[in-house]
């Protein structure tokens, strides 16, 4: 049998939500012996530990650099989630709730214009599968408005200012999924997707078939024998915004399972306006160019109610399901529309405002926003800090608030669903824990709530920062936890680190 960990006598905090002293508490030594060797590999490697757990009541049960400033990566979306489940009916209504909306523009002279105006949809799709939040709805509502011929089609990204990347976002990850563009006009996740596959033999090109249709890709991928058995194929954005286009470099084995790549898309706004045309042309529209608006960063938002005539209306879905979205797979992206939204309250529809919307909302949270500094929604920025004390100061919060129940559920399960869904498989963790995932360059994080084996609840958030490069690569499996006391495998990852802490915390009596 795993040996019983004893449960800690508590210590209160010092402010009904905050945590302003982490003094230990009497047992504090005994958890802290048995973390110890499980925290010592990753700290001789010169990486960084912030952890705090608490009981359900926010008494102190284990703390180390709890109160330090760590990179929070994905857990920033904690904070924005949070403050939108603030601000839901708010945000669930008019002028705040926004529809994605189809105008016919008429012009003095020619053909009119057709104005595509996003709502900051995150759902909004081309897909050939699509089953709802379908571009084809609209298209089709143009075409039985009997057109013929259109000048323009203008995909308009207005409601936002245009502010497409976070501050600070890493280079490496501007051409992938996780760094796209974001614009209050957003199609597929603003992601281009082609499948790659091998050529008949040796030298020969691969064979690139194009899933989203506008999108145009030069292909330099060769087939070769000693090419690795995971392909390392990268689609680079290239400059032609009005298709959509990249460079696509790497190799792939003959014989070798075709792969789905995927792209961020440079100007989302542009591309949707194109596959809206494309649409329109295969339903007998003649449409002579396709445009992007955008507002200038600084600029004021316009007016939404435009005074021309609206074809087709696309109703969003309800923001719950977006949240939950949000953190059950951490979509960046998502998290990046709503942090704007946020931005939409002050009127204004800019990452600034909605950091500051943010902080507003978030002010009776215990959370100590001059130690916190969140310079996106999504935790994409190495700008990002955030302290453990004061993610669960929001956690032990939001227990209380009306909607703290659901917020729990939506966060990844043990090795159920979510980022969570491979992890801690076959481990008494399984089941048991709510948390959060986290992961950048030199960072992974995990934050939630922990049913331990003899049913108390604990808050959590760990946070491991400067993780050396190499460390992030397996060359041993990690195994749970056994009834000798535990010795970390040569070479684990991180989060194998990290999922062993939460082992040891889940035998907790």
């Amino acid at each position: 049998m795993r040996p019983a960990l004893l449960f800690l006598a508590p210590l209160s905090l010092t402010s009904a939500l905050g945590l302003s002293a982490c003094v230990p508490a009497p047992g504090h030594d005994r958890l802290a012996a048995h973390l110890a060797p499980l925290l010592a590999p990753m700290e001789a490697r010169g990486a960084r530990w912030g952890i705090l757990v608490t009981d359900d009541t926010g008494r102190v049960l284990y703390a180390r650099h709890e109160g330090q400033r760590f990179v929070p990566a994905s857990n920033a979306k904690l904070f924005t989630t949070a403050a939108a489940l603030v601000a839901y009916d708010t945000l669930t209504r008019p002028p705040y709730q926004l529809d994605t909306a189809l105008f016919l523009a008429p012009r003095n002279n020619g053909a009119p214009n057709l104005i595509l105006r996003g709502a900051a949809d995150p759902f909004l799709s081309a897909a050939q599968d699509c089953a709802q939040q379908c571009l084809t709805d609209l298209a089709d509502s143009a075409a039985r408005a009997g057109l013929k011929h259109v000048h323009a089609v203008i995909g308009d990204d207005t409601l936002f200012a245009d502010t497409r990347w976070g501050d600070g976002w890493s280079w490496n990850n501007l051409s992938t999924r996780y760094g796209t563009a974001i614009s209050a006009l957003t199609l597929d996740d603003n992601v281009a997707s082609l499948i790659v596959t091998p050529g008949p033999g040796e030298g020969a090109p691969a064979t690139v078939s194009v899933i989203t249709p506008a999108y145009r890709v030069v292909n330099h991928v060769v087939t070769r024998r000693d090419a690795a058995e995971a392909p390392a194929i990268r689609l680079f954005p290239g400059n032609d915004t009005e298709h959509g286009s990249g460079t696509l470099t790497g190799t792939i084995k003959p014989g070798s399972t075709p792969l789905t790549v995927h792209s961020s898309i440079i100007d989302p706004a542009q591309l949707a306006a194109r596959q809206l045309a494309d649409m329109l042309v295969a339903r007998g529209v003649r449409v002579d160019e396709t445009k992007a608006r955008h507002r200038p960063e600084g600029e004021d938002a316009a007016p939404q109610d435009l005074s021309f005539v609206r074809l087709g209306v696309m109703p969003q879905r309800p923001l719950a399901i977006d949240i939950r979205h949000i953190l059950k797979d951490s979509q960046n992206l998502h998290a990046e529309l709503l942090l704007r939204r946020l931005g939409l309250l002050a009127g204004k529809g800019t990452v600034q405002a909605g950091l500051e919307e943010r902080e507003k909302l978030l002010a009776s949270s215990g959370v100590d926003f001059s130690r916190v500094s969140l310079a996106d929604g999504s935790g994409m920025s190495p700008y990002d800090r955030a302290t453990p004390r004061d993610i669960v100061s929001l956690l032990l919060w939001a227990q209380h608030q009306r909607w703290g129940g659901e917020w729990a559920d939506d966060l990844p399960l043990a090795a159920t669903d979510g980022t969570l869904s491979h992890r801690f498989e076959g481990t008494v963790v399984a089941g048991r824990l709510h948390a959060k995932t986290g992961t950048l360059n030199g960072t992974h994080a995990l934050s939630g709530y922990l049913v331990t084996t003899s049913g108390h609840r604990l808050i959590l958030s760990i946070l491991l920062n400067d993780v050396p490069e190499l460390l992030s690569v397996a060359t041993v499996p990690a195994k749970p936890l056994s009834d000798v006391a535990p010795r970390p495998a040569v070479g684990e990852r991180p989060t194998d680190a990290i999922d062993r802490v939460v082992e040891a915390l889940a035998a907790v009596e």
